[in-house]
């Protein structure tokens, strides 16, 4: 039995459905099913009874949703009991991500730890995900975040978030002129602005749709800093695929044009580290602070 069962179990409790409990962290449903039952198996009980999609606590399950809270809440009281200011963090830090990620989440997160230690000191890297995966393998580099790493025997990798990418213009592009219906269709008219491929990066923004679209064909800008991408779209006629938390961030300047085809264009945001490096506690930290604040930029709730 582990912390993470627990409030796996409670989140399906909490909302009697494992598609939504999934999404409340976010992680697969699978896994939230898997450590039900592996907690079903420990328990020699059942904990919840199923009808249709809704999940519904047995008897069992009530009494161990109470001992479950129970058990956090005394945790969470060691910690506060703790104090995270009673061992001081210190030591210095190459903490990478892409030109967004790292402006956006690291920045923030690695600032607001720095403000209660003051003696930890850091080097932020503004790079492409390969770039940084390369890196942690390399030993350059202490951890990251990146878009859709591809899956590496030697690192590990959290999700700590799941969206879409999303086909951008300018606010005032003339593909609206004939209404925001008939825009998508109007897409191959315009000239597009790519993320540069590799295959290093999972969802190297190549959709299977613009191809039946025959929409990949017509790049004339690629980029490979998602703030590049912004000032050509800001000053031309190009469209582009940008990730929904970009598209969102600078809704000022951008604007969506509606896809049928949106789930096709997934992405995560991971964080990554090398298997072999101990997670001490600086990198816990920052961790958790990079987790808040993918939470305090999301506009979607994934």
């Amino acid at each position: 039995m582990t912390l993470d069962q627990i409030r796996y179990f409670l989140a399906a409790a909490k909302h009697e459905h494992l598609g939504r409990a999934a999404r409340s962290f976010p992680i697969s449903t699978s896994v939230i099913s898997h450590s039900i039952k592996i907690l079903e198996e420990e328990l020699h009980c059942p904990l919840f009874k199923r009808e249709n999609k809704r999940m519904q606590l047995t008897q069992d399950g009530v009494r161990f949703m109470e001992f479950s809270k129970e058990v956090l809440s005394k945790i969470d009281g060691i910690k506060q009991e703790l104090g995270r200011t009673d061992i001081p963090l210190v030591g210095h830090y190459r903490i990478g991500g892409s030109h967004f990620l790292a402006a956006k989440l690291i920045t923030p997160a690695w600032t607001s730890l720095q403000s209660h230690f003051p003696k930890l000191t850091g080097d932020i890297y503004a790079q492409a995900t390969w770039v940084l995966v390369d890196s942690i393998l390399a030993g350059r580099m202490d951890f990251g975040v990146g878009f859709s790493p591809v899956p590496h025997p030697q690192l590990d990798m959290e999700v700590i978030y799941r969206g879409y990418s999303e086909i951008v213009v300018r606010k005032n592009h003339p593909i609206f002129s004939l209404g925001e219906k008939n825009a998508f269709q109007r897409l191959s008219e315009y000239p597009a602005t790519m993320h540069i491929a590799t295959d290093k990066i999972a969802s190297a923004r190549q959709y299977p749709f613009l191809k039946n679209f025959r929409l990949d064909s017509n790049v004339s800008f690629g980029f490979d800093s998602d703030f590049t991408a912004l000032e050509n779209l800001r000053h031309s006629n190009n469209w582009s695929m940008l990730i929904d938390l970009i598209a969102a961030e600078f809704s000022q300047y951008l604007r969506p044009v509606p896809s049928p085809h949106k789930k096709e264009a997934q992405y995560t945001i991971q964080l990554i580290k090398h298997k072999f490096r101990r997670m001490d506690p600086a990198m816990t930290e920052a961790y958790e602070l990079i987790r808040q604040q993918v939470h305090k930029m999301k506009k979607l709730d994934i």
